[in-house]
């Protein structure tokens, strides 16, 4: 019965009755051994099981797309229930194999294409549009969700594009176009293409260009394509789209590096690895365009692709491709289950369905405030803003000049209509703690402003359920909510001019309110304190110097606010217990201890249960995926997918 249970994997919309046509056409000698072995003995209940098949691997229809899943599982308790053991293994492997080449067509070869065609309008009854080109070989989903991520406000200013392969018998090479939002990265489409070749890439990229028509925002092209290094992709875009803008992952140009001066053929000694990859990093890393000019020169006709010196905002802080990489593994692992697909038309089934539903279910755990990242980040960039005070801020035609916490004679001029900053956080576009300032005392808040705020996870939901998203107030937080009356429609075209004038508009953002004491009770608590230190001081005399001197110097360290509260949860904690135990503890044979494995504590303490601890000693250790790490410690870096 292992078809059965993969069944699932398939994709088959057919008549019931051509199904049992099929069935009992190839079982010559006996009908019966087939369907007694699946304890059937009608032919109503043939068609009820075969029915069940249908309804679990049709392509989603939206209307019906919250029933989906549960109906599936249904009917899957409902087959492990009625089937019994299989007593002739090849006549129902006979039966799957004839069933999956109807329906699926063969493994290989041109009969895979047509099988595509004739499947195609099912597919856009449901909502799902393929799109197809013979010579060269190339295919474009474009699902609900790829179509509706268009319009998002980033679509039209960065994408990124990523490919990957090995996931069929002929290794087809599929390519994902995503863009950034509030949740993370939002499919723009994906393309099938025979293989890696500058003209495959082109056929794909045209398919796009020719049948989408909001394409990008509507803009036809958008500013930024983040893309590896590979030279047929960057070319085909280039054709594709003239006006965008080629730019390099930072992270795979050093991985790259790294792996030329790991391969044997280079004759690179190991004692030389580091100091060239640090050399190499100081060129990447140049902050003005005459360091990166004196840097490099050999690479100099490129280096406009990939270093930070020629970069500005219009990247909103993105200098890898994160976003596809971790798309890339999410196909190969949540969807494909590191199984290579059976042909390319299984391939598209995938990508209808459970890419499909998993984009669904993660956007709407985002709108649904069950993903608390963006609210823990944009709390964190608050806390860092306390060192500055409003008097402290000077404006100008729109621009906010905010003094720097290291250097207070330093100025870093903050744009909020663009959201820039001087910094060397901001000038890539990129949220800083200026741009918190800036929110903290005058309520402004730029494009690229952490998603917090109500509209933001409408946005989200809306991208994720289409015309049936519920209204705004569903988003609303069940906490008090404060009104913050903004600069607003921002405009997310980052080629505005920044003194254009903006309506304002009012945005609700979810704010804590947490009891304080009194500014008197806390000075009170403090004389006190500093009475019982002065008391402790002239007790113990001399012999507490030392330790007030490091007392002073830990207490000079501190600068924000977390490191404060910090200091006075945990002081004196090394030397006196907050908790003291009143109760002995019981104690254990000493064979007891002797059989216990390492990392397991030798005394009478309690054994730890359930999930082991992240630090413990026994646990097989990966190769971290962390490029800086393994510079360090001159080993290979891992792979991500």
């Amino acid at each position: 019965m292992d078809w059965i249970s993969k069944a699932r994997f398939l994709q088959p919309p057919i008549d019931q009755a051509e199904m049992v046509d099929q069935i009992t056409s190839h079982f010559t000698f006996n009908i019966s051994i087939a369907l007694r072995g699946l304890r059937i003995t009608t032919t109503n209940e043939l068609v009820q099981q075969l029915s069940h098949i249908q309804q679990a691997h049709s392509p989603p229809n939206n209307q019906n797309a919250p029933s989906y899943q549960n109906q599936n599982n249904q009917n899957r308790n409902s087959f492990n229930n009625s089937s019994g053991p299989n007593q002739q293994n090849r006549t129902v492997q006979n039966w799957h194999e004839k069933w999956r080449s109807t329906h699926l067509g063969p493994r290989t070869g041109q009969g895979v294409i047509m099988k595509l065609k004739e499947k195609k309008e099912t597919y856009n009854e449901n909502g799902v549009f393929i799109f197809i080109q013979d010579n060269p070989f190339a295919v474009l989903i474009l699902t609900p969700i790829m179509l509706r991520a268009h319009d998002l406000p980033l679509a039209k200013d960065i994408v990124f594009v990523d490919s990957t392969s090995s996931c069929d018998p002929e290794n087809h090479c599929i390519t994902f176009l995503l863009t950034p939002c509030a949740a993370g990265a939002a499919p723009l489409g994906v393309l099938i293409t025979k293989g890696q070749s500058e003209e495959s890439y082109k056929a794909g990229f045209l398919l796009i260009k020719n049948n989408v028509q909001n394409a990008f925002g509507g803009k036809g092209f958008p500013t930024i394509f983040l893309t590896d290094n590979s030279d047929a992709e960057i070319n085909a875009l280039k054709a594709v789209w003239p006006n965008s803008k080629s730019l390099l992952c930072i992270f795979h140009v050093l991985q790259a590096v790294w792996r030329w001066l790991w391969d044997g053929k280079n004759n690179i000694n190991k004692e030389d690895r580091q100091p060239m990859m640090q050399s190499f990093r100081k060129m990447l890393y140049a902050e003005t365009v005459e360091e990166a000019y004196a840097a490099f020169e050999v690479t100099l006709e490129i280096g406009k692709r990939w270093c930070l010196a020629w970069r500005d905002h219009t990247n909103r802080g993105h200098h890898t491709n994160n976003f596809s990489e971790v798309s890339v593994r999410i196909f190969k692992e949540n969807v494909l289950c590191r199984v290579k697909a059976y042909n390319v038309v299984s391939i598209v089934d995938f990508c209808c369905t459970k890419l499909e539903d998993y984009y669904r279910r993660k956007f709407q755990e985002f709108s649904n405030d069950r993903n608390p990242t963006a609210r823990k980040y944009f709390e964190k960039i608050i806390k860092l803003c306390d060192y500055a005070s409003k008097d402290k801020i000077y404006v100008e035609n729109e621009e906010y000049y905010v003094p720097s916490e290291e250097n207070k004679q330093l100025m870093y001029c903050v744009e909020p209509t663009i959201g820039i900053c001087s910094c060397k956080v901001g000038i890539h576009g990129k949220f800083c703690k200026h741009q918190g300032i800036v929110y903290k005392y005058f309520n402004k808040i730029g494009v690229n402003f952490p998603p917090v705020t109500i509209e933001d996870k409408y946005l989200i939901a809306k991208l994720a359920l289409g015309e049936k998203v519920p209204n705004k107030t569903f988003y609303e937080g069940l906490l008090p909510t404060e009104v913050v009356h903004t600069q607003s429609p921002i405009s997310h075209d980052i080629h505005q001019d920044s003194n254009k004038k903006s309506s304002t508009e009012s945005m609700h953002i979810v704010k804590e309110h947490n009891p304080n004491l009194e500014k008197q009770d806390c000075l009170s608590i403090l004389d006190d304190i500093t009475q019982k230190l002065s008391n402790n001081v002239i007790k113990y005399g001399e012999s507490t110097y030392e330790n007030l001197l490091k007392f002073k110097n830990r207490l000079d360290k501190i600068h924000t606010e977390g490191q404060f509260n910090t200091f006075l949860a945990t002081a004196g904690t090394s030397s006196l217990s907050l908790r003291h135990r009143d109760v002995a503890s019981i104690k254990v044979q000493p064979t007891t201890i002797a059989r216990r494995r390492p990392g397991i504590t030798r005394g009478s303490k309690r054994l730890l249960a359930g999930r082991p601890a992240t630090s413990d000693s026994n646990r097989p250790k990966k190769k971290p995926r962390n490029l800086l790490h393994n510079i360090k410690n001159c080993v290979t870096n891992a792979k991500s997918h």
